[in-house]
């Protein structure tokens, strides 16, 4: 390991206690053979790596052991897929859940991702006929850029999903990104709360109203002609591509004459300045 590779290690090392401080060790002081920022590390590494279960967090950690050892204590070597499980079991899990939040967002942020995706699913096989469990329906935000989960709320269905979406947001540090979501966070309460917190929302309506949907439509015929104004006194090429009726990008849907008259019902795109 050159000395970049250690440094960077040394940092995350370094990031993952400062982000899981809070979280309180629930085992008896003085009878651990290892360290609880340790056991943190290597499984947070080890999902990273893509990780499914404990033996293979185990089998990641034995692998890469001496590289470990450049930024992690493990005054016991590497704990088994047991002593990982009985650990994360005894975690209070809101507690280790709110820093996971916060190392993710950190993590979102360093990496500058600016583009989160809301979205709602159903896990599969996760209920019971028997005994009457349904299945687990979470809602999910998504940074693309980076490939992170920034956070989930789970709730019954997905009609549910409206009263999970403003749990999700306040838990979510949204100042200066894109948010996008589909047709059934398209509230006007959840609008205002992404407003609040600085950032853009971009959303389908699926013709929930007419009139929302007729506004959105003029709204975008009026920007586009402004674009075009404007393109053509600086006598861009763009304005072409601009007066044709084609799209210039994915932000301005149907947003032209031509393409609107063609668009299907419901198709209209609506963003936080209307």
């Amino acid at each position: 390991m050159d000395a970049t590779e250690l440094s960077l290690a040394a940092g995350f090392a370094r990031r993952v206690c400062e982000g899981f401080a809070k979280v309180k060790d629930p085992r008896v002081v003085g009878r651990c053979d290892h360290l609880l920022m340790d056991i943190l590390s290597i499984t947070i590494l080890a999902v990273l790596c893509g990780a499914d279960d404990w033996p293979e967090v185990e089998e990641f950690g034995k692998r890469r052991e001496s590289w470990l050892k450049e930024f992690l204590e493990l005054p016991s070597g590497i704990p088994s897929h047991d002593t990982f499980q009985r650990v994360f079991e005894a975690l209070d899990r809101k507690q280790f859940a709110e820093c996971l939040f916060g190392f993710t967002q950190a993590m979102h942020a360093a990496t500058g991702g600016t583009l989160v995706a809301i979205d709602g699913k159903t896990l599969r096989a996760s209920g019971r006929k028997k005994t009457g469990l349904a299945n687990l329906h979470l809602v999910t935000a998504w940074a693309t850029e980076s490939g992170l989960t920034l956070g989930q709320v789970a709730c019954e269905d997905k009609s549910n999903e409206i009263t999970a979406i403003p749990q999700l947001l306040r838990l979510l540090e949204l100042k200066d990104c894109t948010v996008t979501i589909d047709a059934m966070g398209c509230q006007t309460a959840i609008a205002e709360q992404i407003r609040r917190r600085k950032a853009t929302i971009f959303s389908v309506s699926r013709g929930i109203s007419r009139g929302f949907r007729r506004r959105c439509r003029n709204w975008l015929r009026r920007q586009s002609t402004m674009i075009s104004r404007v393109l053509r006194k600086r006598k861009s090429p763009a304005a072409t591509t601009v007066t044709g009726g084609r799209s210039i990008g994915l932000a301005w849907p149907w947003a032209f004459r031509k393409t609107t008259r063609n668009a299907p019902a419901g198709r209209i795109s609506a963003v936080s300045s209307l």
